[in-house]
């Protein structure tokens, strides 16, 4: 079918770009892990901002390099990303990112665990997150990953049933930011033990 064959060529052609011209520029970043310690805050900084652009470009790149593939062999595979980065809080984050891995998870964890039972909702989450966190790796430093993760989510659940979101462009460019920076900051926490994520955050606000 020439239409599918053109949207499953496009779809890889975008995710060889993001990996091989997007991600291939942003690679230096990584180096910050093993250099942190004599870098300079703003460095570090940079450096981790520069990060977390290449781990969801990276990642987004090679899922859609998938997807397209699939196009071409008949199969009709779900987006695994969504802009992630233009949500304007953690539980659209999340809803927007790995998707394969959330909806998985929401289908076989969130959703038998809290399913008509609201006041279940906070346990159902700090599960599903652990779940998720340890996913990555089995550390102390991917269980707190986790927690901070799913404290950020049930705490925006209790906050959003207090005041309504508001919808202002500014505000909603203020809180994509925040979300980059709130999942940027974690990442140091896949990347290294939890006593090296410690030293590295020590690092990153001038503190030796």
């Amino acid at each position: 079918d020439r239409g599918r064959t053109v949207d499953g060529v496009t779809q890889v052609l975008v995710g060889l770009f993001k990996v091989f011209v997007v991600a291939y520029l942003l690679d230096w970043s990584g180096d910050v892990f093993s250099t942190y310690a004599g870098n300079e805050a703003w460095r570090i900084v940079v450096a981790l901002i520069a990060f977390a652009g290449f781990f969801y470009v990276n990642f987004a790149g090679y899922s859609d390099m998938a997807i397209g593939t699939g196009t071409l062999l008949g199969a009709t595979l779900r987006p695994n990303f969504d802009r992630p980065f233009l949500q304007t809080d953690p539980t659209a984050f999340w809803n927007s990112w790995h998707m394969s891995l959330t909806r998985f998870l929401r289908a076989n964890v969130f959703t038998p665990i809290a399913a008509g039972r609201p006041r279940r909702q906070a346990f159902a989450t700090a599960v599903t997150m652990m779940l998720i966190a340890l996913w990555h790796a089995m550390s102390w430093a991917t269980f707190v990953f986790g927690v901070y993760h799913a404290t950020s989510l049930i705490a925006h659940r209790a906050l959003q049933r207090r005041r309504p979101a508001r919808t202002d462009r500014i505000v909603r460019v203020a809180k994509s930011i925040a979300i980059f920076c709130w999942f940027g900051l974690s990442l140091p926490l896949l990347q290294l033990s939890l006593g090296d994520a410690v030293d590295f955050y020590r690092a990153m606000i001038g503190l030796r």
